[in-house]
């Protein structure tokens, strides 16, 4: 939009926070505009000298009720909502209206008001009307008008205003932090009314029997563009539970780790097992096998085709849900008839899953929000100790390490053969942890590759993975004690690879 051609250069101005606002109305000045502005504003531009036209003398309607309807006029509104269209612009001009292609404004301070302790009338009189008003009408027409919501932008207005044009990609990005703003205000406004945005007794998403425990309750709010739980399609068996939600996204984020065909199993939230193969078979054995107690209840995951053969083998453990990429016709009516009450679920898997979705945690009084862990921090790996690991132990270090990603901090993963024989995690000793995956491996830990998903802070925990059989190991460094690690490796005859990044899990 080029603001020269002949447009009007007419900026509405209504804000409550007047930070930086003297050096944008000084500029709208100096580039000839004119500035409108309500009540407050348009006193504080008086009295920099600047030129200001009140709004109730534009639209020749005074403020009433005690400044509760100031820019309520259809004047504005056709203003700032006409389209840059013969037919609207033939409008205007038989109503003698303008266009209004500039709108700066924030809104009255309403959580300051709540949190100060304000009156219920206080903080209902700070509950802004007007604001929000032309803000959402210059948002929506953001092809023709420029949205400011925030002192934050007003910088780079100026460099707008400067150069006489604004791009369709800056309009639409300020529309929608504008609409990102008001749905945040309106949420607090909510709140201070009694709702809950979090309730899990209203209406929103699909009802769950209870949640981690009976005597609590659950829902589940399902993205708009997917059906059901995860993207997942429910071939067979009863809806998904809670905890069967979480585990099974726990199966999904560690089977997108990996290109090779892999099966996984998970139970309670926290992965029991890993196999990477070109059999399907062979990987439902092996990641059952690493740990098949803890199997017993659990998810089994699979980045491929379930077959006859795989679905007489899953047929023999209780299984809580078996989720697949695909699933032959026997394969699944074996299933069907064999396990009645697992659920069978089907689902494309995609290296990107998250996009750009934030992951997200509930706090007491707030939300904590991460973008993903995709980072590949494997491909930037560097040899550390004099003895290099072979070919072999570089394929098992990466499937322990992909693995340790999933499981809770502190994590060690040992592997072998394209399997994890042992897993430890969830302790706050890193050196308990290879001392658990140690016991859980047993025997297999002998010429086991070892992954750490944090740095090892003293020697020992390298020392106790010797003991255990364990040859190479993965870790990111990063300890004032690297060096004693590396020498203890070194030592001990032991290979040894740093990554560039941890991968803490809590």
């Amino acid at each position: 939009m080029n603001w020269s051609d002949g447009n009007e250069r007419i900026a509405l101005i209504s804000v409550t926070d007047k930070v930086g606002l003297d050096e944008l109305a000084v500029c709208l000045i100096e580039n000839d505009w004119t500035i409108l502005a309500s009540g407050g504003t348009a006193s504080h531009i008086n009295e920099l000298g600047i030129p200001v036209v009140e709004v109730s003398s534009y639209t020749g309607s005074d403020e009433m009720l005690g400044g509760r309807v100031k820019t309520l006029e259809s004047k504005i509104y056709a203003g700032i909502l006409a389209r840059d269209t013969t037919k609207d612009m033939k409008e205007l001009s038989d109503k003698g209206f303008s266009t209004i292609r500039l709108v700066v404004g924030n809104l009255y301070k309403f959580s300051e008001m709540v949190s100060s302790g304000g009156s219920n009338n206080e903080c209902i009189e700070s509950i802004d009307i007007g604001g929000v008003g032309i803000l959402r009408a210059a948002a929506k027409n953001y092809n023709s008008v420029l949205c400011v919501s925030s002192p934050r932008q007003y910088q780079e207005v100026i460099g707008y205003i400067r150069s006489n044009k604004v791009s369709v990609s800056a309009r639409k990005r300020f529309a929608g932090e504008c609409f990102a703003q008001i749905a945040e205000y309106d949420l607090d406004i909510a709140e201070y009314l009694g709702f809950s945005r979090f309730d899990v007794t209203d209406n929103e998403g699909v009802p769950l029997k209870y949640g981690e425990n009976p005597h609590q309750s659950a829902r589940l709010v399902v993205n708009n563009d997917s059906n059901y739980p995860l993207g997942c399609k429910l071939l067979a068996g009863p809806d998904l539970s809670y905890n069967n939600v979480l585990d099974t996204n726990s199966a999904l984020n560690l089977l997108n780790e990996f290109k090779q065909q892999c099966a996984v199993v998970v139970k309670h939230n926290s992965p029991c097992g890993v196999a990477v193969s070109k059999n399907i078979v062979n990987a439902i054995t092996n990641a059952i096998e690493c740990d098949p107690v803890s199997a017993y209840g659990g998810i089994v995951g699979v980045n491929g085709t379930i077959d006859l053969e795989a679905a007489k083998l899953l047929s023999k453990k209780f299984l809580e849900v078996v989720v697949a990429t695909k699933y032959t016709d026997d394969g699944l009516r074996y299933l069907e008839s064999k396990k009645r009450k697992t659920k069978i679920l089907e689902i494309g898997l995609d290296s990107n899953e998250h996009g750009n979705s934030p992951e997200m945690r509930s706090v007491r009084h707030g939300i904590l929000i991460q973008t993903v862990d995709n980072y590949d921090s494997w491909s930037k790996l560097s040899y550390v100790t004099e003895i290099k690991p072979s070919k072999h132990e570089l394929n098992d270090l990466k499937i322990a390490w992909l693995t340790a990603k999933h499981v809770k901090s502190n994590a060690i993963v040992l592997a072998k053969n394209k399997m994890t024989v042992g897993i430890g995690g969830g302790q706050p000793s890193r050196v308990r942890s290879v001392q658990i995956a140690g016991e859980n491996a047993g025997c297999r830990a002998v010429g086991s590759s070892m992954a750490s998903d944090a740095f090892f802070p003293f020697d020992d925990g390298i020392v106790e993975a010797h003991k255990a059989g364990v040859r190479s190991v993965v870790q990111p460094g990063g300890s004032i004690r690297d060096d004693e690690v590396i020498e203890m490796a070194n030592n001990l005859g032991m290979s040894m690879v740093f990554v560039p990044s941890r991968h803490f899990k809590h």
